[in-house]
């Protein structure tokens, strides 16, 4: 959540940035409480477009949601919505392929702002508490 003096200026997209590259060094996928704010669905469709835009154009051997969970440590369900939305999901034999013309990835990526505030993930310095370590802590 953004407070309304510091809206429209980079800091909740920040903030969603800094979740899903934690659920990365996690190493579990990581999705929003819900349900969403009108105005938080807006921030994190766009954070998902831009973030599966990018990959999917780093990545073009990428067919499959599960590779671009592991990738970006987005929920299967949210990935997939993003991906239909944008038209670049397809059936195949019953099982969701990602198909991303050149031309509508192009079209996206051409489409979207950079960020006003930017998460640089080299300089974070954090790792996950191992699970060991969280129950001795909790019988402490």
């Amino acid at each position: 959540m953004t407070l309304p003096p510091w809206q429209d200026r980079g800091y909740g997209r920040l903030m969603i940035q800094l979740s899903y590259e934690l659920s990365k060094r996690e190493g579990r996928p990581g999705t929003p409480e819900r349900p969403l704010s009108d105005l938080g669905k807006r921030s994190y469709y766009s954070h998902w477009k831009d973030l599966l835009c990018r990959t999917i154009a780093e990545h073009r051997a990428v067919k499959s949601i599960g590779s671009l969970v592991r990738l970006t440590a987005m929920k299967a369900e949210d990935i997939s919505a993003v991906l239909q939305s944008l038209g670049f999901v397809r059936n195949y034999k019953g099982t969701q392929v990602v198909q991303a013309p050149e031309h509508a990835l192009q079209e996206a990526l051409a489409s979207r702002k950079e960020p006003k505030v930017a998460l640089d993930p080299s300089a974070l310095d954090w790792s996950p508490l191992s699970r060991s370590s969280a129950t001795k802590s909790a019988g402490t």
